[in-house]
């Protein structure tokens, strides 16, 4: 509310701000919806400034020129170094980035449908997984960009990073080219005992993400007050593990004093 009405009491027809990424989408919808006689575009940095390798220095350049190049009212969003309409963006929670959903894969999808065909008579099986709907799989595979493609053969997992056509995915079967790249390794195989505990970790931080969201839009909670709610949940379930493990110290040593008392051999 105080972001719009600074917006709207101000003289100024273009207007830059830096906003932090989880609910910058939140924002923009929210003062998209005042429509202002304005140009007004949201940036922000996954990495503080003041960290290394921030992309807030670069962020903050492509969307101040943008801003002196838009002649056009409306609300926008600048990341990764493209700008966005407002509606037309949303934040991929798994890499973090921000992206119309996923233009690369849509993009990918007829080509890789054409290929999928063949698989009979390639002698493989082509598959797709939806990492939104399984952040297990995210996490196992390690994706940082989308779309990702591996080749599976053996228990051996190697990443595909050569051309994205049909001609080149049968050829890179049929001539064996998988022999000529690295397997993954293994500590960092998809079925490793490493990558197995990240995909977990994954899927706790979805579900976390869930409830932080059905807290602040489905009841209303301000953001402080969802983190203020995990903070006193994590300092419960601290204070209830701690408890569970002194009860079980407690007894392990009361069971150790009887053992000794009836002068039974054992081991404390």
């Amino acid at each position: 509310e105080l972001i719009s009405m600074t917006c709207e009491v101000g003289r100024q027809k273009k207007i830059l701000i830096t906003h932090g990424t989880d609910t910058m989408i939140q924002t923009a919808s929210y003062l998209a919806q005042k429509k202002l006689k304005k140009t007004i575009i949201f940036t922000g940095a996954f990495l503080p400034e003041t960290f290394k390798g921030s992309d807030a220095e670069f962020n903050i350049g492509v969307a101040l020129g943008a801003l002196q190049c838009l002649s056009v009212y409306g609300v926008y969003v600048c990341m990764n170094g493209t700008l966005f309409l407002w509606n037309q963006v949303e934040r991929n929670y798994k890499t973090g980035h921000y992206a119309p959903w996923c233009p690369a894969c849509k993009g990918l999808e007829a080509t890789w449908n054409n290929f999928a065909e063949w698989s009979d008579d390639l002698d493989i099986t082509v598959a797709e997984v939806d990492v939104t709907q399984e952040p297990g799989l995210s996490g196992r595979f390690m994706v940082t960009s989308l779309p990702s493609i591996y080749h599976v053969i053996n228990g051996e997992f190697r990443r595909y990073m050569g051309p994205r056509s049909k001609d080149e995915f049968m050829t890179f079967i049929e001539d064996r080219k998988y022999v000529e790249i690295e397997p993954v390794p293994s500590w960092k195989s998809p079925d490793s005992i490493v990558m197995s505990f990240l995909g977990w970790l994954f899927k706790v931080s979805m579900v976390v993400r869930n409830i932080h969201t059905s807290l602040t839009e489905d009841y209303n909670i301000p953001v402080y007050g969802s983190y203020a709610i995990f903070a006193i949940a994590t300092v419960v379930m601290g204070l209830l593990l701690g408890v569970a493990m002194n009860q079980s110290f407690y007894f392990n040593e009361t069971w150790c004093m009887r053992a000794q008392e009836q002068d039974t051999d054992l081991i404390c």
